[in-house]
C-alpha cells in the first residue's frame, strides 16, 4: 500500500548515499516505481545538510532522498526552520517524511506527511 501511494506522487528522482541499507531501500522503491536511482554525495550520517539545500533548489521534479540519521533529520530541520539543530522532525529509523516546497524568493517548505515504521 505504501508503494502505491508513492506512485501517486510522481517521483522523478531517487538519490541515495551508497551505503548498503540506503542502496537496498532505494532499489526496492526505484524498481517498484520505475524511477532511476543515483548514488550522490552529501547523504551520509554526518554530512553537512546545507549541501542538499543547495541541490534541491536546482531540482524541479519530485525527489526522494534515501539516507541516514542524523543527516536527514538535520536536513529536514534546516529546510523547515532554517536551523539544522532544531530537531523540528523526530525521525525514527526507516521513517519516511514528505516535504512540499513552495517556490518563491525564499523557498518555503512544509510537512505534508510522515510515516513511522511502528505504525505500519
Amino acid at each position: 500500500a505504501f508503494l502505491n501511494n508513492l506512485t501517486d506522487m510522481n517521483i522523478g528522482n531517487i538519490y541515495e548515499s551508497g551505503k548498503l541499507r540506503a542502496t537496498e531501500t532505494a532499489r526496492i522503491i526505484g524498481d517498484s516505481l520505475n524511477v532511476n536511482i543515483t548514488k550522490d554525495e552529501g547523504l551520509l550520517p554526518l554530512d553537512n545538510p546545507g549541501l542538499w539545500v543547495g541541490k534541491l533548489r536546482d531540482i524541479d521534479e519530485n525527489t526522494m532522498l534515501v539516507g541516514h540519521l542524523p543527516h536527514l533529520g538535520k536536513l529536514a530541520s534546516l529546510l523547515l526552520s532554517g536551523a539544522p539543530e532544531m530537531d523540528v522532525v523526530e525521525f525514527s529509523p526507516a521513517g519516511v517524511l514528505c516535504l512540499k516546497r513552495t517556490r518563491g524568493e525564499d523557498d518555503a517548505w512544509t510537512v505534508q506527511w510522515m510515516i513511522a515504521p511502528e505504525i505500519l
